[in-house]
Formats: C-alpha cells, sequence, structure tokens
C-alpha cells in the first residue's frame, strides 16, 4: 500500500465520519484560512516583524498542506478523474496564455 493510498483511506473514513457536508464546511474555512496567510505572508515580507522568513514560509506552509487535503477530499466526494480532466483543459489554456514551449505532457 502506498502513501497516497494510505491518505485517502483516512479521508474516505473522515467522510464517513463527520459527513459531506461538514467536510465542505471545512474546506471552505481551510481555504478562508489560507486567504488570510497569505495577506499575512505579503505583509510581513514588506516590512520586518521580527519573523525569519523560515518562519513566514512554514506558517504559509501549513495552510498550503490544510487546503490540499480539503482538496483532496474534495476530489473523492467528485471524482478523481474529472478533477483531473478539467486542470489538463486549465493546464493547455495556460500553456497557450503564456505562449510555453512545452508540448510533451499535454498529448493524450
Amino acid at each position: 500500500m502506498t502513501y497516497e493510498n494510505d491518505e485517502n483511506k483516512i479521508l474516505k473514513q473522515a467522510l464517513d465520519f463527520y459527513g459531506v457536508n461538514l467536510q465542505i464546511v471545512v474546506a471552505m474555512e481551510e481555504l478562508a484560512e489560507l486567504i488570510s496567510e497569505l495577506s499575512r505572508y505579503f505583509i510581513r515580507n514588506t516590512r520586518n516583524d521580527g519573523l525569519s522568513s523560515m518562519e513566514k514560509k512554514y506558517r504559509l506552509a501549513g495552510e498550503v498542506a490544510d487546503v490540499e487535503i480539503v482538496c483532496q477530499t474534495l476530489r473523492l466526494l467528485i471524482g478523481n478523474d474529472i478533477v483531473k480532466e478539467r486542470k489538463y483543459e486549465k493546464m493547455i489554456r495556460l500553456n497557450e496564455r503564456i505562449g510555453s514551449e512545452v508540448r510533451t505532457i499535454f498529448k493524450k
């Protein structure tokens, strides 16, 4: 069993334990916390607030990790395949917008 399989097993158990609606609310809360931390990160980088660069990154990383967890939970709810397809479409659009010459990942 891989780490990713273990993660998905834990997240499925959390969905069963807490229920879908609560997990959706948790996702909204975690996304809001990331927004808040991004704002603080930006402000901290424009003035000396006494925090080291590593401490700032550590705090931001914690919120990013929380959001990744809830996004993985949402993938389980709505289906990983549809999320992968939509991400693929959006990466193609981004690739075109920035004029990237990367083409290999966009071959089906």
